[in-house]
């Protein structure tokens, strides 16, 4: 019986220890780009190169913490910096106060061509990001 008891033991202490793992686990962001520019996510002094039309990037193991991100991206040919809009998604702030929080941003974009009263035209570039989580009070943006 000592043998058995032992085995016990060990199964037991490897089951609480699978545990206490499990709910260690940091937390994880997952990038999307489905904008028509590439861009530069910048998260926790590093960034993170995401092609345009379906790039992705995933961080993950991400601490517990307060954590500012920004967004850099390319504006395509024909468009001048005046006629760029950006959204209030491209920065913010995430709090991470949870293990196992899930974070998505996704990139979006538009081009479109307006006319002015003179009927001269121009190309307008929007970009935005949407972000959301699986728990409601974790982001914020600038």
């Amino acid at each position: 019986m000592p043998h058995t008891k032992n085995i016990l033991a060990k199964i037991f202490c490897s089951a609480i220890a699978a545990c206490m793992l499990a709910q260690c686990t940091g937390s994880q962001i997952t990038v999307e780009n489905n904008s028509s520019s590439d861009v530069t996510f910048h998260f926790k002094g590093q960034t993170f190169e995401i092609d345009a039309r379906g790039g992705r990037a995933e961080i993950s193991d991400i601490p517990n913490g307060t954590y500012t991100y920004n967004t850099v991206y390319a504006i395509p040919a024909g468009v001048s910096l005046d006629d760029v809009t950006e959204g209030d998604g491209l920065s913010g702030n995430i709090d991470l106060f949870n293990h196992n929080t899930f974070i998505s941003i996704l990139y979006i974009s538009a081009l479109s061509v307006d006319a002015d009263t003179t009927g001269e035209t121009k190309t307008v570039y929007e970009i935005d990001a949407s972000v959301s989580s699986n728990y409601s009070s974790v982001l914020g943006t600038d």
